[in-house]
């Protein structure tokens, strides 16, 4: 379960008239962060223009729904992004920003720490199209990272693990 507050949404001048710009404000509060949309919409023709944001949402939160695909533990990290998305009439669909993950720590499914990392950014950030999707990205950047990798003595390598399905989540 996730608290959803601070709930804000506005829509001013909205109609069906083409060349009719609507101004769209949205913000609400989850994961410990907030999420944000500012943009203008006209109906006719079809034409979404919002900037986009997320502001320090907590990672570890976000657990429960890659458990089933990874047994690693989230027990860290605040994902914040920027960006501008834009659709028109022919459903042309793009996005470009950033996005940054700070204090990211994850453990194995033991606890003992694997990695962790100060800050990791992503810029120039420019996705387009849905089939097929196109996916750019200028610049990554990683600021201390710290791996603790472990050969065992059956060979096996324990970051490994975090590769193994965890358990599913109580329904």
């Amino acid at each position: 379960d996730h608290d959803v507050t601070n709930i804000n949404a506005s829509v001013a001048s909205l109609n069906a008239q083409p060349g009719n710009k609507s101004d769209i404000k949205a913000s609400l509060d989850v994961l410990e962060g907030s999420i944000t949309a500012e943009g203008t919409l006209d109906l006719t023709p079809l034409d979404l223009e919002l900037n986009l944001g997320t502001k320090d949402l907590s990672v570890p939160q976000l657990s429960p729904y890659i458990q089933e695909f990874s047994a690693a533990k989230i027990a860290g990290g605040k994902f914040s992004s920027s960006g501008k998305l834009s659709i028109n009439e022919e459903l042309k669909f793009n996005y470009s920003g950033e996005a940054g993950l700070s204090g990211a720590v994850i453990h194995e499914p033991n606890g003992s720490q694997a990695l962790s990392v100060a800050s990791a950014e992503v810029k120039g950030i420019d996705v387009s199209g849905l089939s097929p999707i196109n996916v750019k990205i200028a610049d990554i950047s990683i600021a201390s990272p710290n791996v603790k990798v472990i050969r065992e003595k059956d060979n096996s390598i324990n970051l490994m693990t975090l590769a193994e399905p965890g358990k599913k989540p109580a329904a």
